[in-house]
């Protein structure tokens, strides 16, 4: 016989994964747009780096909701698009949202 409490429990709607996964939908879209601006003849290949500016402000301001994951993820398709040296970019992602989260850990 299955346990009735089970049923009659609260759901837990305070959950951070429809706002991650949110944030990994920007940051993918973000790349791509990273990718098309690189290709104006404007910028002569030097195009910002708009997804580094967005992990700054995003692990200052909402750093629960940029999970790890989705920075490498990141930096590894930015990798692949813009043919860079495999893992140079998500290294330096993550390195930058490491250093970010352990200096903003004690304002938490």
């Amino acid at each position: 016989m299955k346990d009735q409490r089970s049923y009659f429990e609260k759901a837990d709607f305070q959950s951070g994964l429809p706002l991650q996964l949110l944030t990994a939908t920007l940051c993918l879209t973000l790349v791509l747009l990273e990718l098309a601006v690189a290709q104006w003849p404007v910028f002569y290949g030097s195009a910002p780096n708009l997804s580094l500016i967005f992990i700054y402000c995003m692990i200052i301001y909402h750093g629960k909701y940029m999970p790890i994951f989705t920075i490498f993820l990141m930096g590894i398709i930015g990798d692949f698009l813009l043919s860079d040296l495999l893992g140079g970019r998500a290294t330096s992602y993550m390195l930058l949202a490491l250093s970010l989260i352990h200096i903003s850990e004690p304002t938490r």
